[in-house]
């Protein structure tokens, strides 16, 4: 059970997801880089045996048309082979001697050298046949005189009566009018292995899924690949590293849970002090032991708490000096009046004395602080000013008991004003 708390779950998920695409990302590319680097190896391991393949087949041309260059280079041959012999004895023993040399040049293989010749007083065997008796002679003739060449590949090629695989080239005979040296040249046999080869020639239709190796301008080497071993492997591959992911997934969550845990452990328990008393109240300490996280979280909610304590003292102290500015007006309403009835009073005691001087200093003196305390007005027009001037002139004159001269030069539109 995950702990059921806001700030494990964001971390934890936070951190799996940190930890965990980037895992899954780096065995995809591993697994795929697999899978290429087997598949890489595959093909050149296939390219490999089909080279080899490719080289034995080369080598037997080789071989083929070094054995026909030696017969063409026969003198006895070339000497003999348009002889006209005068007994049969003579055609005999030619035949016979010549034989005898294909036999060792070809090894002893059946119709390996044919030679086509155009004396009627020669005898046939398994190495002389008439020209007659060759199919294409003509064309073949013919090829020789326009391509002015003594060499013809008719690039086709031919199984015999034991299933054995070969193509044929044709050796103009210059000296031998009229005569022609066939020369096959059988394909290698294909070594047991676990690709599937051929020879075809140059410009067949292979289909996909083959892979082609040249052996001349005339032949390939094909190899079909085994596309359902590739997959097995593919898919073994697969399974492994997804068993590796989980694994290491497994290993991560663990790891994450664990460790987050320790991490918001502190921070969980900090926010619960925070929800369940006043913020301004808690005693906010910096721990040598705390978390870096937590003391980062410590440090910003402290500074927040100064600056809204700092504000709501600024604020209070606005509140009081409102207040007391609020009951300095209050008092400065209350004193006028105070100095007003105590005025009356003086004037009182004056009349029933008979003081008609100091009720003419009170009635001057009330008019006097009237004026100056503006009747709770900001503004006095100019004619009240005036009269308050005058009026202080009095109670100057009677407390001294001296007489002042007042003289005032307004203008007549400002004393109305």
């Amino acid at each position: 059970m995950l702990k059921q708390n806001s700030v494990f779950k964001k971390v934890l998920i936070n951190n799996l997801l940190l930890a965990l695409i980037p895992l899954i990302l780096v065995m995809s590319v591993i697994c795929y880089q697999f899978c290429l680097i087997y598949k890489n190896s595959a093909v050149h391991d296939a390219e490999s045996y089909a080279q080899e393949y490719a080289e034995r087949i080369r080598a037997e041309i080789s071989a083929s048309i070094s054995r026909s260059d030696y017969i063409l280079k026969y003198n006895y041959l070339i000497t003999n082979l348009n002889k006209t012999f005068g007994t049969t004895a003579q055609t005999l023993e030619f035949t016979n001697n010549i034989t005898t040399y294909l036999d060792n040049i070809s090894g002893g293989v059946t119709q390996s050298v044919l030679i086509y010749f155009s004396n009627d007083s020669l005898f046939e065997n398994k190495y002389f046949y008439r020209l007659s008796r060759l199919e294409n002679a003509r064309e073949i003739n013919a090829i020789f005189r326009e391509r002015q060449t003594n060499f013809f590949s008719d690039n086709r090629i031919y199984t015999d009566e034991y299933g054995h695989k070969y193509f044929t080239f044709y050796r103009n005979m210059p000296m031998n009018s009229g005569s022609v040296l066939s020369c096959r040249c059988y394909i290698p046999e294909i070594s047991p292995s676990d690709y599937n080869m051929d020879i075809v020639h140059t410009g067949d239709d292979i289909g996909k899924g083959f892979l082609t190796v040249p052996v001349n301008e005339n032949y390939l080497v094909t190899v079909e690949m085994d596309r359902e071993a590739l997959n097995r492997t593919y898919n073994r591959y697969i399974l492994l590293f997804v068993c590796m992911t989980l694994i290491l997934i497994a290993i991560i969550i663990f790891l994450a849970y664990k460790i987050t845990g320790r991490i918001t452990a502190d921070i969980s328990s900090f926010i619960t002090q925070l929800d369940e008393k006043n913020v301004f109240a808690i005693e906010i300490s910096m721990a040598d032991n705390d978390p870096a996280e937590l003391l980062v979280i410590k440090k910003a909610i402290k500074g927040l708490v100064t600056k809204v304590k700092t504000a709501s003292d600024e604020k209070y102290r606005h509140i009081l000096e409102k207040k007391r500015l609020e009951l300095e007006l209050l008092q400065s309403k209350i004193e006028p009046h105070l100095l007003y009835n105590s005025l009356a009073v003086v004037k009182l005691k004056a009349f029933h004395h008979g003081g008609s001087d100091i009720i003419s200093i009170v009635d001057n003196l009330a008019a006097y602080y009237r004026t100056i305390l503006n009747h709770g007005k900001e503004i006095v027009t100019v004619a009240e000013e005036m009269d308050m001037l005058q009026k202080y002139v009095v109670v100057n004159e009677m407390s001294h008991s001296k007489k002042y001269n007042l003289k005032i030069e307004l203008p007549e539109e400002l004393a109305q004003k």
